[in-house]
């Protein structure tokens, strides 16, 4: 059966992230170094406050600092709470949306994103809530067009 698979493709020192089928049977990605103070994870790393199944992710990464996030959506726009943190985030991006609730209300479900478009949740590599003091906020819609991270 095949399954998704992120191939990485570094060019002058960018990461272009993209979808192909793989067999099962077959060698997964590397997990590693894919840009200045970026690193790919496997996409069932644990994580703290980013829920999601390894099959509800499009890609995990570690990234350097709050800033290092546009490096990987240029189009997602400023997030002062984000491009303030100086501390190691982790990142999940998710093809399909976020699977926990946008809001707090009873009976709060999530929305999917536009086509072209995906949910994306940071949490902070530590548990410190350094996010605008949050461990995590989930990004709604963010578009992949001129992204390093493709469908």
């Amino acid at each position: 059966m095949d399954e998704p698979l992120i191939r990485i493709v570094a060019l002058t020192g960018l990461l272009i992230l993209t979808s192909c089928a793989r067999d099962t049977a077959g060698a997964s990605s590397v997990p590693g170094p894919i840009a200045e103070g970026a690193e790919l994870l496997p996409v069932d790393t644990a994580t703290t406050y980013c829920l999601g199944a390894p099959s509800e992710r499009l890609a995990v990464a570690s990234i350097a600092n709050g800033l290092a996030f546009r490096t990987l959506f240029p189009n997602s726009g400023i997030a002062p709470e984000r491009d303030a943190v100086t501390e190691p985030l982790i990142v999940v991006v998710y093809a399909d949306g976020w699977p926990g609730a946008t809001t707090v209300q009873p009976g709060a479900v999530p929305a999917t994103p536009a086509p072209g478009h995906v949910d994306v949740c940071v949490e902070t590599a530590s548990g410190a809530p350094t996010l605008a003091g949050n461990t995590f906020v989930v990004y709604g819609d963010i578009p992949l067009e001129g992204s390093l991270i493709s469908e």
